[in-house]
């Protein structure tokens, strides 16, 4: 009984080093996405390091550090160009798939928003 207890508590911990070297991973992934995505030709993610290239500040649109979406459907909506949000219309629509939105949204929750 100790010994398939020690063999579980083994295999859990082996399981939360995994789980935890694979956050900084998840992070990188989401912050390239941002980049290729072109979000960061109007947007920065202070927290993350990332300034907008904004050619004018008219361009430019909010820092995203620590936004956190509560209608997903919506948002996917607005940043595809389908449908306004605050009746204003997103610049450029958005071109990545619903996964890549929803990892873009976790990192970004994830962050702390800067002052």
């Amino acid at each position: 009984m100790v010994y398939m207890r020690n063999i579980l508590t083994l295999l859990l911990t082996g399981l939360a080093l995994i789980a935890l070297a694979s956050v900084p991973a998840a992070a990188a992934e989401a912050q390239e996405l941002f980049v290729t995505q072109k979000c960061s030709l109007c947007h920065a993610v202070q927290a993350a390091g990332v300034e907008a290239k904004v050619k004018s500040e008219k361009m430019k649109g909010p820092d995203l550090s620590g936004y956190v979406a509560t209608d997903v459907d919506t948002l996917e909506a607005f940043l595809r160009k389908e449908a306004p949000l605050n009746e204003t219309d997103h610049k450029r629509a958005y071109e990545g798939s619903r996964e890549e939105l929803d990892q873009l949204l976790k990192w970004l929750a994830g962050l702390e928003k800067q002052n």
